[in-house]
């Protein structure tokens, strides 16, 4: 996860970025019930593997409607990028042949949605920042929202 944020005067740009790599394997053996004969003591050994890849990548401009000594409340506008790939490998053994095969399924998704909000902080030597955004384009609506606590030095 990387950040970014540049001011001069009223005007700023933010920017993120966000990678996520995830991967967990399961295995795990179900019993079959098939009724007291033959099969009933006979069990199915089940994996599952599943990835995603995830890339959320964003960036906008503010422009600052309200400057004060205590506040500052900026409107924002920009775009965010978001990318899904994920692979799920299915793979099941069984008592008696043949063995199934491997499975494997794979889907990918990207969205481009346009961003609209607000950002801005309240406060001097302690202060409150807060972020909102409201997107939509590829997906039908997305938000995003952050506040906090901040405390200022007079070095940083």
């Amino acid at each position: 996860m990387l950040g970014f944020q540049a001011r001069k005067n009223r005007w700023s740009a933010v920017a993120e970025v966000i990678y996520l790599d995830l991967a967990d394997m399961e295995e795990s053996s179900v019993p079959l019930r098939i009724g007291s004969g033959i099969g009933a003591g006979l069990q199915l050994d089940v994996c599952a593997q599943l990835q995603l890849e995830v890339w959320l990548v964003q960036a906008a401009g503010a422009y600052d409607v309200l400057q004060t000594d205590r506040a500052n409340l900026g409107v924002l506008f920009g775009v965010r990028y978001f990318s899904l790939d994920s692979d799920l490998s299915l793979r099941i053994d069984g008592p008696l042949p043949p063995e199934l095969p491997t499975r494997e399924y794979s889907r990918k998704g990207e969205l481009w949605d346009g961003i609209v909000g607000v950002k801005g902080q309240y406060g001097r030597k302690w202060y409150i920042p807060y972020y909102l955004d409201l997107g939509t384009g590829s997906s039908d609506f997305t938000w995003q929202a952050m506040t906090g606590f901040g405390y200022r030095r007079r070095w940083g």
